[in-house]
């Protein structure tokens, strides 16, 4: 299971995965990010995909896997370098729109690498913020597995007082 806030972020990261990923391949195929937005772009919605996927049909924890899918190491370490990787293709596609100013292109094309700076840069700090939470949610369940007392084995449930 997916928190909702951790759902919604990677749902707006897949579309913009996506948009790159079309915007880099329509300009100059991924060569103004030295090949680095379209490879990005393709990983992360793999990465996202196959974690809503997963996801759903997911059971609630086993002693296996104590931690949800989503707060697995893998994940935490996927989106971790996935953030990393989106941001040296920002700062590599803002190096490109500037020579773009610089040179004479087309308007067609300075607007397409100025696009694609603006996504990219979006996107890593989509995916750095989604690190960030997913790894503070499994710091949170780790906390709440070693103090629980109660046979509930998911933290953000909530019961109902009699």
């Amino acid at each position: 299971m997916i928190p909702h806030q951790i759902r919604k972020l990677t749902y707006f990261s897949l579309s913009i995965s996506f948009v790159v990923f079309v915007f880099s391949l329509g300009s100059n195929l991924g060569g103004n990010s030295f090949f680095l937005d379209p490879i990005a772009a393709f990983l992360t919605i793999i990465l996202h995909l196959s974690l809503l996927l997963l996801s759903r049909r997911h059971q609630p924890h086993t002693k296996s896997l104590p931690y949800p899918l989503s707060s697995g190491i893998p994940s935490i370490a996927c989106h971790w370098l996935l953030g990393c990787l989106w941001t040296a293709s920002s700062v590599l596609i803002m190096f490109t729109a500037v020579c773009a100013f610089l040179e004479s292109y087309s308007n067609t094309t300075r607007a397409l690498v100025l696009i694609e700076p603006v996504f990219a840069t979006c996107e890593s700090v989509l995916l750095l913020t989604i690190a960030v939470l997913i790894t503070k949610h499994r710091d949170i369940y780790a906390m709440h597995m070693s103090h629980s007392t109660s046979s509930s084995p998911n933290p953000f449930t909530t019961t109902r007082l009699s």
